[in-house]
């Protein structure tokens, strides 16, 4: 098992919303078959699925409490031909949180239906990318959450970040890669280095 996981704080999703994201990400992709006209869909039971009969399937569920939403995640499963099962996880958590409405947590993983199958690690799901461009995140210590690197200027306020952040204050749960500029204003890593850093 290679797991690709990450976790950071998000504005509240509404049942409909988070159902709508994970739907929307998987008819943007080209080998989804769950929206195939054979495909069997179950929205009126306690777990809604959809399942195509190539065997991909998601899964809903929520859990409440009191009326209100305290979780609602999905997993999503897709088998391919060299006997791996590509699964992504999604949850988010309402509550008290340090900071923002909820958690999102999510987690991708390359599994092995049979032995001696090469496995590899996963990409990260593109529905983290629409959260984040979609602007569904909420600021996660003194950054706020972005696909691009975020660019200190010289003032007081940035010396504190770079404080802060070296003290491991800069955020509650993303890690924050620092990169120091040369003295003639180059850096160490290429452009395209850091930007992929970013996300």
């Amino acid at each position: 098992m290679i797991p690709f996981a990450t976790e950071f704080a998000v504005k509240d999703f509404e049942r409909a919303e988070f159902v709508g994201l994970a739907l929307a990400w998987l008819k943007g992709s080209d080998y989804c078959t769950l929206f195939d006209e054979d495909a069997i869909t179950d929205l009126s039971s306690e777990v809604a699925n959809i399942k195509s009969l190539k065997g991909e399937e998601i899964k809903f569920h929520e859990l409440k409490d009191k009326n209100a939403t305290d979780a609602i995640g999905f997993r999503y499963e897709k088998h391919d031909d060299q006997g791996r099962i590509w699964r992504t996880e999604f949850v988010v958590t309402q509550g008290n949180l340090v900071q923002g409405d909820a958690i999102l947590r999510t987690r991708t993983q390359c599994l092995a239906k049979l032995a001696n199958v090469e496995l590899e690690p996963p990409k990260k799901p593109f529905i983290l990318k629409s959260i984040i461009q979609d602007g569904l995140t909420v600021d996660d210590g003194y950054f706020s959450i972005l696909d691009k690197p975020h660019r200190l200027i010289d003032n007081d306020f940035s010396i504190e970040i770079i404080k802060e952040t070296l003290l491991g204050n800069g955020s509650n749960f993303l890690p924050v890669v620092y990169i120091t500029m040369h003295g003639d204003g180059s850096f160490s890593l290429s452009e395209k280095q850091i930007e992929r850093l970013a996300f």
